[in-house]
Parts: C-alpha cells; structure tokens; sequence
C-alpha cells in the first residue's frame, strides 16, 4: 500500500501538463512511497496523449480516459481507484514545491492530525504572490470549529483555503464515510462541500504549515473566471444545513452572509437587465439570511442599505 495518492483531473492543458508532472515527479518524498493517479476527462487537444506518455515512463503513474464530464467527476474516479494511505489533489496547470509532499505526510504522521494544509502562492502570467492571512493560523492542532471558521472567513485566513489542492488527506475518512465531490456544484463550491465534509467528520483535527508549497495559477479562461455567482449559492446552502446539523450554527453565520451577499450581486445585475424574474428569486434568497448580514454589518450602514434597496425594502 502507497503512503500517499495523488489525484490529477485534466482537461484540455496540454501547456502546462509537462511544469505540473514534473513538480510531481521531482518530488523530495521516498519516490516508491507514492501513486499518480490522472484522469483525462475527454479533452480535444493532446493532454491525454501527454498523460500516456508519462504513465508508459514511470509506473507509479496510472491514467483514466473518460468523456467529459467536468472537475469533480474527474475527481470521483480517482477516488474509486487510489490505494493510499493519504491523498492529495493538484490541478493540472498548477505546480508544486519539491518538499511539499514530505513536509505535509510528516506533519500528518508526527501530529496524529486527519489533514494537513499549506500556504501557497497565486501565479499570473506576469508575476507570482505569496498569499497571506490578516490573521495568523496558529501553529498547532487545530479544531473542528477552527478550521470550519478558516473555510467561511476565507479574507481573514486565505492562507489555509477553502480549496482541496494545498491539503493531504487521511484516506481512511474518505473511504470509512463514501466522501466524493458533488458533481452538480461548480465555481470552487464542489471543493468547498468535500472539505466541510472532510472536517465535519469524527474528531477531525487539522494542521497548517505555513510554508507556502502550492502555486495555483490563475489562467484566464478557466473555470473560476468565468462561472457566475449563482452556483454558489446552491453550495453556500449546502453547507450552512451541514455545520448547523452538526452542532456549528455559530460559524454557519458567515456563510449566509455570503450568501446573502452574492444574492444581493445578483439581483443588482438583474435589475440592470431588467430581468424581472430573476430579480424575484434573488430576492426569495436574501431574506434566506438577511437578518444575519445585518447583524454582521451593523457598522456599515451603508451596506444594509444596499441590500435593503434591492430586497426591495429601502424605506
């Protein structure tokens, strides 16, 4: 049995599969002590070649064909196929630090955690950035409580990140709980419901280095630019019934301002659309949580009136 499993969906980037295996391969982890897993989900340019090639020279690696069917199914395969003890998810146009697999498999192992997580920099096409917290992540075991409060405050922490990729897995919680992505969610939400679940799960606890390991690379033209904020919503919903189910409605507060705040967005556009109908629904959403953006924008006036204005009750 592997010691950790790294899960890799592609689709359509062939530009940048060979800087992302090859942070992979050049790994500083015992290179017998892990698998690569890449599912190809039904792209038309020559990533899947490219991934055949790689799995035909070195048989840690294993390759899935699939049609297209987006991220998380992607994912889901995966899922259904690792050995490992831990897992661990990259994207395929991002990259990763030599150590970032040893430093994140010793923090598991030497703190009885079930994940460890790392800082990590946003990559442009012009220039890299380290991301920092206004507040620190403290350096120790980290609780259920906190790290839920890490996901849904993600300006206060961006470091630990509401996101699968900077993370490694104690597989055990996955397969012992049947933990897969939701395939109907998108715009980021998918990771974010696997790692609510992943937390939310028995005596869960967590570790953050905060060495940054994970470049993520912001390319134009990818999913997280061009979804709309309405599929959060469905996702932001999700979450809050699961932390409140679970005994965490007083973190669960953030989310519904979230959400409530990407109602508002939404129904503003629709406004200048003059789309009536979806004006309607967005309105049905904000009074989901309206009390509770209130509460948490008591000092900023201006922002209640806003929302107010387009829940249509600006008097």
């Amino acid at each position: 049995m592997k010691k950790i499993s790294i899960i890799i969906p592609v689709y359509n980037t062939q530009e940048y599969l060979e800087d992302c295996f090859k942070s992979i391969e050049n790994q500083t982890i015992d290179q017998d002590l892990f698998e690569v897993i890449i599912i190809n989900d039904g792209s038309t340019d020559k990533s899947g070649k490219i991934c055949d090639e790689y799995a035909l020279k070195d048989s840690r690696i294993r390759v899935f064909h699939k049609t297209n069917g987006g991220v998380s199914s992607a994912r889901n395969i995966g899922l259904d196929n690792f050995t490992g003890q831990c897992v661990g998810f990259v994207d395929p146009d991002d990259w990763i630090e030599p150590d970032m697999y040893e430093v994140l498999y010793e923090a598991l192992r030497s703190n009885g955690v079930s994940l460890s997580a790392a800082g990590y920099y946003r990559e442009y096409d012009s220039y890299s950035e380290r991301v920092a917290s206004v507040e620190k992540i403290p350096n120790r075991i980290l609780s259920q409580e906190e790290m839920l409060l890490y996901t849904v405050r993600a300006v206060h922490y961006a470091e630990f990140r509401v996101a699968v990729c900077n993370k490694l897995f104690l597989s055990n919680i996955i397969t012992d709980n049947r933990m897969f992505f939701d395939e109907k969610l998108l715009s980021g939400e998918e990771d974010a419901k696997f790692i609510t679940q992943i937390i939310l799960s028995d005596n869960c606890t967590g570790i953050f280095i905060e060495k940054p390991l994970y470049h993520h690379y912001k390319r134009k033209g990818s999913l997280t630019y061009n979804t709309e904020l309405d599929a959060r919503l469905d996702g932001y919903k999700e979450r809050i019934d699961m932390m409140i189910d679970k005994g965490f409605e007083d973190i669960s507060i953030w989310l519904k301002r979230h959400h409530c705040y990407s109602a508002g967005l939404l129904a503003e556009k629709a406004l200048e659309e003059n789309d009536k109908k979806m004006v309607n629904i967005m309105q049905t959403k904000i009074k989901y949580y309206l009390n509770e953006y209130v509460a948490l924008n008591h000092l900023f006036p201006e922002r209640i009136a806003w929302i107010n204005k387009l829940n249509g009750d600006d008097k």
